[in-house]
């Protein structure tokens, strides 16, 4: 297809000032909805929105910004939660104060954060202008905004998703202009991106434990799309250099990686005397999702009703193994119903808005409902677009969906939520926003989505 013509330095300046308007006016909101949910909380004389996960977290930061031991609960649990949330949380603590209101306000700043991000991410696999509708569709969700300030781990875990995905797509293109470098060159064209690759999807475990699962998805797409370019003419030497060139660059990515995990997964063999590369609550979350009392939703009662650790005094490695194998056992056992627990999921996490606003105003619900109308329709016209440049197209839609399914795929055995479908939104926006700009220029002829605006 024809590319477009290379727009003047005033057409990009623009645009960047518009973003920056957009920018501002995701703050203002975000800001806005910090104080708002803050007085909501306390006129209900709570401290927390989502009262459990936001109390543990809470606690947990606090040990960490005291230089306590990082365990909660009685008997101690020493591995419940990754660290990154609350290692963020004790730095607001220690930068701004132990209120609340200040962890929201920070969390606001990298809730903006993760609409630059966007921005960028967009322009990275379409053009700006795509970048630009991405952001401003992730800008002014009103789910976004409002849950961008819980005291949860979903506002950190997107921005360094964002992060990474952004990385991921930089090195794939690094790959593709490697050729005809220097030794020198490529080295620190392609070992920096990749070394920064590699912490980022350490770090975004650490906030996130399902996001291990991106690990091998990443390694395999970069060795996948990478593969697909060659040196130019038929010189075998030059495409075994370039070969060796990319498993040095991939090796560096998981060394970066393992580097950045091993402070923690050291940790939790000293305290638990088994190697746990993430925590140890996937057992009685994996059994919240398959139980005979499980619904789809999450009601982790049968853990306090239970009490194994201190009834049955087992270690908290052996009261994870235990929940997850009875968890496997009931999926065995019970097939139809495992099978009928996960559309159940799927349709908790692909609803248009939360449960928890069912009891709120109903003109909210139904504006958040609305607006995930609209955006999953820009998706599927961003999707469905179609361009000539498949290589690009394939890890557009690697980048931007992938997230999205991988997320899907696993709380269909765990429990299903919006809240955990919202951060896999921002990178599909980026379709969103080529569903945009493929309604605004429907009368003309199609563009090639591999021009950069």
């Amino acid at each position: 297809m024809a590319a477009e013509p290379k727009p003047d330095a005033d057409i990009r300046r623009r645009w960047r000032y518009l973003m920056i308007g957009v920018l501002a006016a995701a703050l203002t909101g975000r800001v806005v909805a910090a104080f708002a949910v803050q007085k909501h909380v306390e006129n209900s004389g709570r401290q927390f929105l989502v009262e459990g996960d936001a109390n543990g977290y809470w606690e947990l930061g606090e040990k960490v910004a005291k230089g306590q031991p990082y365990q909660i609960h009685v008997p101690p649990r020493k591995v419940l939660r990754t660290p990154g949330f609350p290692i963020f949380l004790a730095a607001c603590m220690h930068m701004a104060g132990t209120d609340v209101i200040h962890a929201r306000l920070c969390l606001a700043v990298v809730g903006t954060a993760c609409c630059l991000l966007v921005w960028v991410l967009g322009a990275q696999l379409s053009m700006q202008r795509v970048g630009f509708w991405a952001a401003v569709i992730v800008a002014f969700n009103p789910l976004q905004i409002g849950s961008s300030v819980l005291i949860l781990s979903e506002t950190l875990f997107t921005f360094l998703m964002l992060a990474t995905l952004v990385c991921q797509f930089s090195l794939v293109q690094e790959f593709n202009r490697s050729t005809g470098k220097t030794e020198t060159q490529t080295r620190l064209n392609l070992l920096l991106p990749a070394g920064c690759l590699g912490f980022l999807l350490a770090a975004t475990t650490l906030v996130r434990p399902g996001f291990l699962l991106w690990v091998p998805v990443c390694c395999g797409t970069l060795v996948w799309l990478s593969s697909r370019s060659r040196p130019g003419g038929s010189d075998e030497t030059a495409i075994d250099i370039l070969r060796g060139r990319r498993i040095v660059a991939l090796c560096t990515t998981l060394l970066a990686f393992f580097v950045t995990m091993l402070p923690w997964v050291w940790r939790n063999a000293e305290v638990t005397g088994h190697v746990v590369f993430t925590s140890l609550w996937s057992g009685p979350s994996m059994y919240d999702g398959l139980s005979e009392e499980a619904d789809g939703t999450s009601n982790m009662q049968f853990f306090d009703r239970e009490q194994v650790m201190s009834r049955q005094k087992m270690t908290e490695y052996e009261m994870n193994e235990h929940y997850k194998q009875r968890a496997i056992e009931f999926a065995v056992e019970n097939p139809g119903r495992a099978i009928e627990l996960a559309f159940l999921k799927a349709a908790r996490y692909l609803a248009p808005a939360p449960s928890m606003l069912e009891g709120m105003h109903g003109g909210i619900r139904a504006g958040c409902t609305a607006f995930y109308m609209v955006f999953a329709g820009l998706v599927v016209i961003g999707f469905a677009r179609g361009d000539g440049n498949q290589k690009l197209n394939l890890l557009e839609l690697t980048v931007s969906l992938g997230p999205f399914l991988l997320f899907l795929l696993v709380h269909l055995v765990f429990v299903g939520s919006v809240r955990y479908r919202l951060p896999v939104e921002f990178p599909l926006a980026v379709l969103a926003g080529a569903g945009v700009r493929q309604l605004l220029t429907r009368n003309q002829s199609p563009p090639d989505m591999a021009a950069t605006e």
